[in-house]
């Protein structure tokens, strides 16, 4: 009799002990079982969010593990290595994929008030459970073989392009009959009687001077009449522009490594380069969405791509020999590039430029939750404060040398010129030997 008339509006949920279910999903939901007892303990992103609404809600909270027997979804591939691997102290639980059909179970028969897990919130779901404000948005995107450096036997010539080479080639050519041509025609030669044999009246003589001019080092003739000296005055002047510009741009080439060009974009994979086939991991929500799609450009991204049913060696080593496309959620790419960087402990992989449909990431509730406004208060009220993009900050992978500075940006600090740099030197003296 003392109490408030509305108790939940000053003690929210009065202390109460609410059954959640969860499972094994990095950043947003991470499991680790102590070793002392075997107890499992949850932490991530969703976890802080809930731990914040319990503080602010006033209740605690006991987790279950949700089961489901087939690796099926975002996180087919998130297994016991990759959880060891990452420095987590996660075994024995073998429930590390996306177990929806255990949630909406847990739920309906009311054994749990929230599935404290990130989930996509598709219209297949939505018409089963409702869901919470989104605590994440989630892109799609593109894991591609980090482009390799091109080969620099052939450096010297890359400052031009092909056609600028053929225009200096034409222009060697052609300047010196047109040289040895006012030469022979100028009468300045024949009024002071100097017209003799050789010198510039050979077309080899003529061709040879423009060559040597080019290479900024003239010869023994030179003419005398005007026509003559201003023919080989705007010769030296377009010499001067082509030799500058080129130095320049062979520095630049130097310095700035060229890479091969790879798949940045979804547009551009649907281009079909050659040589290069994708996939997508089947039964995820991925390839449900594109096959759902009315999108003739998905309906040809579905139809053409590959079904793996995990993210198993086969589909590694075809993405790191520059064959392979996968598309996955960007976070599990993410963790997939870490996993193999601890492996291997070299920078094999890299993420497409651009990233495609986005995903709201929210919490399993049931429908017609009278609790579901409050709870959504709460979280609308820590993105304006920017806690969630705090938290996720906080879980993401630990940046290595292949996040924090590209391989681009590493190979211009640090380049030091080599044999590799110089060797179409070594062709062009082996070829004029």
């Amino acid at each position: 009799m003392r109490d408030h008339l509305f108790p939940h509006v000053h003690h929210g949920f009065r202390g109460q002990a609410l059954p959640l279910v969860s499972f094994h999903f990095p950043p947003w939901q991470i499991a680790r079982r102590c070793k002392p007892r075997g107890n499992v303990s949850f932490s991530g992103v969703v976890f802080e969010i809930m731990s914040a609404l319990g503080r602010n809600l006033n209740f605690s909270y006991n987790v279950t593990i949700a089961s489901s027997s087939s690796l099926k979804g975002q996180g087919a591939d998130v297994n016991k290595k990759h959880a060891a691997e990452l420095g987590e102290e996660f075994a024995d639980i073998s429930a590390i994929s996306i177990p929806w059909a255990s949630i909406a179970q847990s739920i309906e028969q009311k054994k749990a008030f929230l599935g404290a897990a990130a989930l996509a919130t598709t219209d297949r779901r939505r018409a089963l459970l409702n869901f919470t404000a989104h605590v994440g948005i989630q892109p799609y995107s593109l894991l591609t073989s980090r482009p390799r450096e091109r080969g620099r036997a052939f450096l010297f010539v890359r400052p031009f392009a092909a056609e600028v080479w053929l225009c200096i080639i034409v222009c060697v050519v052609t300047m010196g009959p047109l040289l040895m041509f006012f030469h022979l025609r100028s009468p300045y030669y024949d009024y002071h009687g100097k017209r003799g044999e050789g010198g510039l009246n050979s077309l080899h003589t003529c061709v040879w001077y423009m060559y040597g001019a080019l290479l900024q080092q003239g010869g023994r003739h030179l003419p005398e009449a005007d026509s003559g000296r201003i023919l080989v005055g705007t010769w030296w002047l377009v010499v001067l522009v082509v030799v500058t510009t080129y130095c320049g741009n062979l520095v630049a080439f130097l310095t700035f490594p060229q890479y091969e060009r790879a798949v940045a974009s979804l547009d551009e994979l649907l281009e079909r380069p050659a040589g290069v086939s994708w996939g997508v991991l089947g039964g995820s929500d991925l390839a449900d969405r594109l096959e759902s799609s009315d999108d003739p450009r998905m309906q040809a991204l579905f139809a053409g791509a590959e079904k793996h049913r995990d993210q198993g060696e086969r589909l590694i080593r075809a993405v790191r020999l520059s064959r392979h496309v996968y598309l996955e959620w960007k976070i599990n790419l993410v963790y997939l590039m870490k996993r193999q960087y601890v492996s291997t402990n070299s920078c094999d992989f890299v993420l497409a430029k651009e990233d495609f449909w986005e995903e709201k990431l929210a919490m399993a509730i049931s429908a017609n939750n009278p609790y579901l406004p409050i709870i959504n208060e709460q979280i609308q009220r820590m993105h304006k404060v920017g806690l969630i993009s705090k938290w996720l900050r906080q879980y993401l992978p630990a940046k290595d040398r292949c996040s924090a500075v590209t391989k681009q940006t590493a190979e211009v600090v640090t380049h030091v010129v080599n044999l590799d740099d110089l060797q179409g030197s070594f062709f062009l003296l082996a070829l004029g030997s």
